[in-house]
């Protein structure tokens, strides 16, 4: 998926993306601490707020097919 793509469907990406982090077992401070991000990036991609390197963290960890 394009980064176009994410950015339309950030929505959906940001919930995708919860249910990814809950399924994984992962809290949201263990989740951005894993990926590399400050807790307040990880709460603007749960709010659909998708930028660049939220596209990376959101394809290393949670791939969107």
């Amino acid at each position: 998926m394009r980064f176009d793509e994410l950015f339309e469907q950030r929505s959906l990406v940001a919930s995708k993306l919860k249910e990814c982090i809950r399924d994984k077992g992962y809290t949201k401070v263990s989740f951005a601490g894993k990926a590399d991000i400050s807790r307040p990036t990880l709460d603007r991609l749960l709010n659909g707020a998708v930028d660049n390197k939220s596209m990376q963290v959101i394809e290393t960890f949670c791939p969107v097919d």
